[in-house]
């Protein structure tokens, strides 16, 4: 006696055959198409039941994602209130480098035209102490008085000695006061020259760090 055995059909076997099964299973007749469609059957229940458990990972997935989108969105507007922070630092910075350079030129002119001035009246009042010093040397001063021919004229005389040396003492004052605005300006000078560099530097650091963030940003 032969023994015939039912086919077994195993969930692989309907991988890709849905549509024939689908057609072949519409209408069930005969004990091989019912077994066929009973394993049919199971494949479809495991494979709905995966997927299920394929939405429900996916969802898990959607959610992180949303989650790190809206954590990427936060890091974004962050980034861009930087950038906006970055780009009034960067024009204020501009800015005070361009005034500091005008001022380091209206400094440099002002130096240069003090000290020649400075120099020049420095120059003559030597000069005038020169052409004087015979006269402080020697009794030259009395002679010059005494040879007043009235009292009149000895006033005179008096009154235009007292004048020169006034003359002369006032002009040495102004340029002890010129030489001291003078160290002044060369004071600011170096200090403007000083701040041009440091503010250079920060710019320079300012736009870098605006490069920066702008790459961030697109990479977000």
């Amino acid at each position: 006696v032969l023994m015939t055995s039912k086919p077994v059909f195993v969930a692989e076997d309907f991988s890709g055959r849905e549509e024939e099964m689908n057609k072949k299973c519409a209408v069930i007749e005969g004990e091989a198409t019912q077994q066929e469609c009973l394993a049919y059957k199971q494949y479809l229940d495991e494979k709905w039941n995966h997927l299920d458990q394929e939405i429900e990972q996916i969802q898990e997935k959607i959610d992180l994602v949303q989650c790190d989108m809206r954590k990427l969105e936060e890091d974004i507007a962050e980034n861009n209130k930087q950038l906006e922070k970055l780009t009034k630092n960067i024009k204020s910075v501009s800015d005070s480098i361009e005034k500091s350079e005008k001022r380091i030129k209206e400094l440099e002119a002002s130096i240069d035209a003090k000290t020649l001035d400075i120099t020049q009246r420095d120059e003559n009042m030597k000069q005038r102490l020169r052409e004087l010093q015979p006269y402080t040397a020697s009794n030259q001063y009395i002679d010059f008085i005494m040879g007043s021919k009235s009292f009149a004229d000895l006033l005179r005389r008096t009154e235009i000695i007292s004048e020169l040396s006034s003359y002369e003492s006032l002009q040495m004052e102004l340029l002890a006061q010129e030489r001291a605005v003078l160290d002044e300006d060369k004071t600011n000078y170096e200090a403007q020259k000083e701040m041009l560099e440091t503010q250079k530097h920060n710019l320079e650091s300012e736009k870098a760090k605006e490069e920066k963030l702008l790459k961030l940003n697109e990479k977000l």
